[in-house]
């Protein structure tokens, strides 16, 4: 764009001078609300590059860090909270407003809060932030205290049944694992054609490692306790002996001194 086209500021100064306040007014809120929807626009972009690890390693200078990081928390936040991302796009809410409405409603309190939310100031929002955060680590206090993993028999059909509840955190861990398992046994290319489902490799390979880990207890064992070696080298010596007419391999007899 040639620079000799763009309007200066002064020169924008000056055309709005001649408008009526009213027009004025209405042209600040059409503008406020373009702003909202481009951040918005910002927000998907920004939600489509976290799920391709792409998003740009070097950090915009002309932004805070905590900035940064709350637009990447909001993006990933906005997908499961469908009512308040549309009253994001319509420009109800400003971005102020999102990010501590983002920590404040839930998938299932997100109409409530999409209506609640452009009614509060961003500075109240913070305060609710707070404390939902509050309860939140009450609430995973009391989730760590109830986490359980159950193995019970079915004896009727041959089988040995289990659940397990964890906490969010520690079960996406798990989840993780047990997906990484699960690939590593997905059918070779000779056998493409065989469909095995993610659950039955997942159970494949949890027996596959407790058998190795069993083996390996195992393993252990008999290395820290040579004793059963030796005893059972102690045996076939004198066996040999025995067989030699108590001679030993050197051909002298076992009791004379050496």
């Amino acid at each position: 764009m040639d620079p000799r086209t763009v309007e200066t500021f002064r020169d924008q100064l000056d055309e709005l001078r001649c408008h009526p306040t009213e027009w004025l007014r209405a042209e600040r809120s059409r503008v406020v609300g373009e702003q909202r929807r481009l951040k918005v626009r910002e927000l998907a972009i920004t939600k489509v590059l976290d799920e391709r690890d792409a998003r740009d390693p070097i950090p915009d200078a002309s932004a805070p860090a905590s900035t940064a990081k709350a637009t990447v928390e909001v993006a990933r936040a906005l997908e499961t909270r469908p009512v308040l991302a549309q009253a994001a796009v319509e420009g109800r809410v400003s971005f102020e407003q999102l990010e501590p409405l983002t920590r404040i409603a839930t998938p299932e309190t997100d109409a409530e809060w999409a209506q609640r939310g452009p009614n509060c100031t961003p500075f109240d929002l913070q305060k609710l932030a707070r404390r939902a955060r509050k309860l939140a680590a009450e609430d995973a206090e009391r989730r760590y205290r109830s986490r359980e993993l159950r193995i019970w028999r079915e004896p009727e059909l041959g089988m040995i049944a289990g659940r397990f509840r964890l906490p969010d955190l520690d079960g996406i861990l798990v989840q993780r694992v047990f997906d990484h398992l699960a690939e590593q046994m997905r059918p070779t290319p000779a056998r493409r054609g065989v469909t095995c489902p993610a659950v039955r490799r997942r159970s494949r390979r949890a027996v596959h490692q407790v058998r190795r880990r069993r083996t390996h207890r195992r393993v252990q064992a008999h290395d820290r306790d040579p004793r059963p070696r030796r005893r059972v080298s102690r045996l076939r010596r004198h066996r040999a002996r025995s067989r030699d007419g108590g001679r030993d391999r050197a051909g002298r007899d076992a009791q004379d001194p050496p």
